[in-house]
C-alpha cells in the first residue's frame, strides 16, 4: 500500500480530535460534524462533516476530501508537505520508503520538463489562442508550453493533489501519424485510471453542483474557462476507474 493510501486510510475524526484537539460531534447520520476547521465558519456550527469512510466535506467553504486534502487546506501546504507532515505526525519514515522517492523524483522530472515547455509557449500562441480560443489566465493556470522537437502543443497532466504526473502532446504538423500522444503509463501516470483537470473542480462543484464530462484537455479547459466543473479522459472510452473517480468526486456534493 502506498503513502498515499496509508494516510488516506486513517480516521480523520481521530485526527482532528488528538492531533488538532478541537470537538467534532457524532450525528444520528452516522456522520461527524462540527464548525469548520478550515475557515472557522460560525454561521453554521455543523457544516463541516465527515462521513463514515473519513471523506469529508464543509457545506459553506467546499474543501472537501480525505484526510491529505485536509491538511492540504487547512495549513496551505503543497502535496509534498502535507505528506510530510502527516509522516511526522504519524512517526512514518519517508526516507526508506522507496516507491514514494521513486514517484516524487519523477514528478521533478516532470516539473522541470513543464517549465521548459512553457518557455516557448510563444511558438504555438496562435494555435492556443485563436484556433483553441483559450485565454491567457487559463495558458497560464494550466502550464500549457510548446515541444520545440516535435513541433507540438504540451499540457501537462496532473494528479488530484495538483502533482505533475505526465503531459499531453498535441502535434501541429499536418502530415504527423497522429494528433494526440499522452505519456507512456508510469507509477504515477495509468491513461485508463487519470482524469484531466480533477485538482481543479473540488471547490467549484459545490456552487454548480454538476459536471461536464469531456473527450479531450481542450474541451475541458474551455468549459472550465467558462465557469463549469469539467473533467475530461483519454482514450477511446471511459474505464471502471474513471468512472468510480467520478462518482468519488461527485457523491458528497449531490451533482
Amino acid at each position: 500500500m502506498s503513502i498515499v493510501d496509508t494516510l488516506n486510510n486513517k480516521s480523520l475524526v481521530e485526527y482532528i480530535e488528538s492531533v488538532e484537539h478541537l470537538q467534532i460531534e457524532p450525528f444520528g447520520d452516522g456522520t461527524y460534524r462540527c464548525i469548520c476547521p478550515l475557515h472557522e465558519g460560525a454561521e453554521n456550527p455543523t457544516s463541516f462533516t465527515v462521513f463514515d469512510d473519513s471523506n469529508y466535506i464543509c457545506f459553506s467553504c467546499g474543501s472537501n476530501g480525505r484526510l491529505i486534502d485536509y491538511v492540504m487546506d487547512k495549513n496551505d501546504l503543497s502535496f509534498k508537505e502535507a505528506i510530510e507532515k502527516l509522516a511526522e505526525e504519524y512517526g512514518y519514515d519517508l526516507k526508506r520508503d522507496v516507491k514514494y522517492k521513486t514517484q516524487m523524483n519523477l514528478s521533478d522530472e516532470i516539473n522541470r520538463g513543464m517549465i521548459e515547455f512553457e518557455k516557448h509557449i510563444d511558438k504555438c500562441y496562435k494555435y492556443v489562442s485563436n484556433s483553441r480560443g483559450i485565454s491567457d489566465e487559463m495558458i497560464k493556470k494550466y502550464h500549457i508550453g510548446y515541444w520545440e522537437k516535435g513541433n507540438a502543443v504540451v499540457i501537462p497532466q496532473f494528479n488530484m493533489y495538483g502533482l505533475p504526473v505526465g503531459f499531453l502532446y498535441r502535434f501541429l504538423d499536418s502530415d504527423a501519424k497522429s494528433k494526440y500522444k499522452n505519456s507512456k503509463n508510469t507509477e504515477l501516470y495509468v491513461k485508463g485510471e487519470h482524469l484531466f483537470n480533477l485538482n481543479n473542480i473540488r471547490k467549484t462543484l459545490k456552487d454548480k453542483k454538476c459536471l461536464y464530462l469531456c473527450e479531450g484537455a481542450f474541451d475541458a479547459i474551455s468549459c472550465q474557462q467558462m465557469g463549469y466543473p469539467s473533467l475530461a479522459y483519454f482514450g477511446i472510452s471511459l474505464t471502471k476507474n474513471h468512472v468510480n473517480l467520478i462518482k468519488e468526486v461527485t457523491q458528497r456534493i449531490d451533482c
